[in-house]
């Protein structure tokens, strides 16, 4: 008896302990992050959690979720006629998951942050056609970045690591015939038109 009691100290100390040392590395907003005269609606049954409303008059200009006063789920934003221009989804006060944003009705730009930063694919658009196309880790370009002509050639195509510009760049003209060619090495220029000369 006096081994188990031993043996179950002994794990929930190692427990303690494992606990305090996984520090979590993403820092929360502190505080009420409510904006000043919103109007708050709270859920039934659900302590914490509002539904705050924003206005411009008597159009809604943004309206959200927030949880013990932090943004807390999809955010949406209108224009003053009362279509989406924005839906940003958080999690404790800091951007995650997707985020939208729209100009005249259509979709300009889908990105995908963690813990407040870019974090995965990031899109561009210009009346539906895809312009820009890039990845994120951690807030820092990574891998392969590309630009687009609105005939769907491809303008730009670059390479990056952690954020840096590693490999060769490449420019196209519309007819997609490469013009111009950079090689980095860690985000310095090491050669200038690699691909182009004899």
């Amino acid at each position: 008896m006096k081994f188990k009691t031993f043996k179950n100290t002994t794990i929930l100390f190692s427990i303690f302990l494992l606990s305090s040392c996984l520090k979590d590395t993403y820092s929360p907003p502190e505080g009420n992050t409510i904006p000043e005269g919103a109007e708050v609606i709270e859920y039934d049954n659900f302590p914490g959690l509002v539904h705050v409303i924003l206005r411009n008059g008597e159009m809604i200009s943004a309206e959200g979720d927030f949880f013990n006063g932090l943004e807390s789920g999809a955010y949406t934003e209108y224009n003053d006629k009362g279509v989406v221009t924005s839906i940003i989804n958080y999690y404790k006060g800091a951007q995650q998951g997707l985020t939208f944003v729209f100009k005249s009705n259509e979709l300009q730009s889908k990105a995908n942050y963690h813990d407040g930063v870019l974090h995965g694919d990031y899109k561009q658009y210009n009346r539906r056609k895809l312009i820009e196309e890039k990845t994120y880790e951690n807030g820092k370009l990574q891998g392969v970045a590309r630009k687009f002509y609105t005939n769907g050639n491809i303008m730009e195509e670059a390479f990056y690591n952690v954020g840096q510009l590693d490999g060769i760049a490449r420019w196209f003209n519309q007819e997609g015939e490469m013009t111009i060619a950079y090689k980095y090495d860690k985000g310095e220029l090491i050669d200038e038109n690699p691909e182009l000369k004899e």
